[in-house]
């Protein structure tokens, strides 16, 4: 008797083992800001993440302090813009992604992002997290499948393989420009692609075409940069057996692969198996705007962007000119107006910008690359 009790316990810790390595959850998720958001749950608590490989730890806002333990650990990091700071490590007692439950996880705190805020975006899942499973990105329908990290579902056996590695928590996707290979950081927490200076120095004899904009911010005594950004399209680029027609703001800082190359694309990705798949073989980027931006700034707005020889250039519009009205709405703030945009840029409608003196300018979208 005691022995067929041990039987159908062994036997049933077997099913269970091998549901846990069958199992696959669909996460839905919000694309605002070209970035992927997604729910987690701390300690029950559901907040929104964005979901970023490019990111080797897990980072929470402000209300980290609150609900989480703090610890005596802290980590220095250096953000994208090169700047160093310290950030404490806080624990949680449980955290939950879909149906898996992650314990013994400790989160950096950070402070608040003014655009963040504005979309309830309450921290960045690093690949601490994303390495421990296997994941299907759909940026068509704009969801994701959770897989365990040893599974390759049947749809993967059917994609294309990508140059890829991932060592020191970088995802690294290799692409070909020419006789010249160079590495890119896998980028989820990015809207588009950058190559780096000193690369694109090596490949500048390629054919490619170039576009520039003039895309600044305001520095700490409110003053607003003049400098000029520059945009690229090369074509062909190979990786392996894909073939790419990818479009790179020229960067002085790092080469990384945002998700616009991926737009209506299916990636599968196992960051442990170092394994990337493509659903399309063939690749072609586009972007296609309405050629400037503005920002919320000292209670007026202004042209923070502007595309030159876009039709907004054309037309006399230039960065740093005040805004009176788009489309007949004024903005009192910064949230308002960002979101605007994104609404705006989803959509194929003219736009009527009106200057502070009363000069109506209408711009139709239309591509830039």
């Amino acid at each position: 008797m005691k022995s067929r009790i041990v039987l159908v316990l062994f036997l049933l810790y077997c099913g269970i083992i091998v549901a846990q390595k069958q199992f696959n959850d669909t996460i839905p998720f919000r694309n605002d800001l070209g970035l992927i958001m997604i729910p987690i749950k701390f300690n029950g608590v559901e907040k929104n993440f964005i979901f970023d490989t490019g990111a080797t730890n897990s980072v929470g806002f402000s209300w980290v302090r609150n609900e989480l333990a703090k610890t005596s650990k802290t980590l220095k990091i250096t953000s994208s813009s090169r700047k160093k700071s310290r950030l404490r490590y806080y624990k949680s007692d449980s955290v939950n992604l879909a149906s898996a439950k992650i314990t013994k996880h400790r989160i950096l705190m950070t402070g608040d992002s003014d655009i963040f805020s504005c979309y309830d975006i309450d921290g960045v899942l690093g690949v601490d997290i994303i390495a421990q499973f296997n994941w299907a990105i759909n940026f068509d329908q704009q969801y994701l499948v959770m897989y365990p990290k040893d599974f390759l579902p049947d749809e993967a056996k059917e994609m294309y393989p990508i140059d890829f590695d991932y060592t020191n928590r970088r995802p690294g996707v290799f692409l070909k420009f020419g006789s010249e290979q160079i590495r890119f950081l896998l980028d989820t927490g990015a809207t588009y692609s950058d190559i780096y200076t000193k690369d694109y120095d090596r490949i500048q004899s390629l054919d490619h075409t170039s576009r520039e904009a003039y895309s600044g911010f305001f520095d700490f005594k409110g003053d607003l940069t003049k400098s000029k950004s520059t945009i690229m399209r090369f074509s062909p680029i190979t990786s392996n057996d894909v073939t790419i027609n990818g479009i790179f703001d020229l960067s002085k800082k790092s080469n990384k692969i945002g998700n616009g190359l991926w737009k209506n694309n299916t990636l599968f990705l196992s960051l442990e198996s170092k394994k990337l798949y493509v659903k399309q073989k063939n690749i072609d980027e586009y972007r296609k705007d309405y050629g400037c931006a503005f920002v919320f700034e000292n209670n007026r707005m202004k042209v923070i962007k502007v595309v030159v020889d876009s039709e907004a250039w054309k037309k006399g519009l230039r960065q740093g000119d005040d805004v009176k009205m788009i489309n007949g709405q004024t903005f009192e703030d910064f949230c308002s107006l960002q979101q605007f945009q994104e609404e705006t840029s989803g959509k194929e409608a003219e736009v009527t910008i009106t200057l502070h003196n009363n000069t109506n300018i209408v711009l139709q979208k239309k591509t830039v690359l």
